[in-house]
């Protein structure tokens, strides 16, 4: 079961999915917005490993506040 922190950030982390998806998708071919999407996927994919791995958040980082 996830807590409303992990709740947020899965939230956050989906929407940030789908506009890096959206903005590839669009994107001229070779832009700097096509790279810019492919590099918010690819450390999207490197978060996700390091979840799955129990290497994320790495030690003494938590999930965002809303207060900040």
């Amino acid at each position: 079961m996830f807590n409303r922190q992990q709740k947020d950030d899965g939230a956050r982390s989906q929407r940030l999915y789908e506009s890096a998806q959206d903005l590839y998708d669009y994107a001229e071919p070779d832009s700097s917005e096509e790279e810019f999407a492919v590099v918010v996927y690819g450390s999207m994919k490197a978060q996700a490993r390091a979840e799955a791995a129990g290497a994320y958040p790495p030690k003494g980082h938590n999930y965002p506040r809303r207060d900040r």
